[in-house]
């Protein structure tokens, strides 16, 4: 996500535990050499954005979404069968970036799967039936899929993060397993949605 001072509301993928931990330990490792990959306060679990965005004024259905707006009361509902109609993503994290646009952001980039584009694309189409006011960065073909790894980092700190990456061997193959309903600044988690619940019953019924 984009480190924003104006609260938003955001839709973020993470990864099986495997992939999660790989992920967690780049940033373990910064820190133990010193350097601070996330402000105070601002460090979130491994991710990668499909949206940030925010709603008009209006019902929710979620308790203290917070000054990031409410929900319309149909949105979680829908939002949940979409994750549970999905099968986990195939992720395959094979470079390193920085956003020239955002000071200091690294992260690790994922091939950009047709499976990833019509996802995000599913997730977009359902914000803007919501009326949601979507932000610029993450739509489609404005949209950069990566799981950031540091914020805010001096130009001298981007070889110290290739090599910690390639040290904890994070450029990897994994999946994304879980869709995340968060609030921020700073981050909260309102709801997670395993994704490919409906598909897994349905293997299973299939299977007896």
């Amino acid at each position: 996500m984009q480190h924003l001072a104006e609260p938003q509301l955001g839709l973020v993928l993470t990864f099986d535990l495997q992939t999660q931990a790989r992920l967690e330990q780049v940033i373990n490792r910064l820190e133990e050499q010193g350097h601070t990959p996330f402000p105070e306060g601002m460090r979130v679990s491994p991710h990668i954005t499909l949206a940030t965005f925010t709603f008009p004024a209006g019902e929710t259905d979620i308790q203290n979404v917070s000054s990031a707006g409410a929900l319309p009361s149909e949105f979680s509902a829908q939002l949940a069968s979409l994750a549970r109609r999905t099968v986990p993503i195939d992720i395959s994290l094979e470079s390193l970036g920085a956003f020239g646009s955002m000071q200091g952001v690294i992260f690790l980039a994922p091939v950009v799967t047709r499976q990833l584009q019509i996802f995000h694309h599913q997730v977009q189409r359902l914000l803007k039936h919501f009326g949601a006011t979507r932000h610029p960065y993450y739509l489609p073909d404005h949209w950069v899929p990566h799981v950031t790894v540091a914020v805010e980092q001096p130009p001298e700190a981007f070889p110290l993060v290739f090599r910690v990456c390639q040290q904890i061997q994070a450029f990897l193959t994994g999946r994304a397993e879980n869709l995340l309903l968060v609030d921020y600044p700073p981050p909260r988690l309102l709801a997670t949605m395993p994704l490919g619940e409906s598909a897994a019953l349905e293997t299973d019924q299939a299977t007896l």
